[in-house]
């Protein structure tokens, strides 16, 4: 599979001054946002280094899609209301 294109969709950053699980929370940049909200998301392929001195840098690529949740769309709520009424009248 060939890559047609690559873009930095999202980037984030965190220190973590001890060991264990960190939460690394990824914000779309604006021109991709509203893809999130498309059927299915946006996907895209995560990058993460992991870097400590004195230690090989390390480096992980993770599949992830992009989700956006809360209200639908004004026209979208019109569209299932106008369904849901016709329904209703049959």
């Amino acid at each position: 599979m060939a890559t047609l294109a690559t873009r930095t969709v999202a980037l984030a950053g965190a220190y973590s001054g001890s060991e264990g699980l960190l939460a690394l929370t990824l914000k779309l940049a604006e021109p991709y946002a509203a893809l999130a909200s498309e059927r299915g998301g946006l996907s895209a392929t995560v990058t993460i280094t992991f870097t400590a001195h004195g230690h090989p840098t390390l480096r992980e690529l993770i599949p992830v899609t992009f989700l956006r949740r809360g209200q639908p769309s004004r026209a979208r709520s019109r569209k299932a209301g106008r369904r849901l009424s016709r329904a209703g009248h049959s």
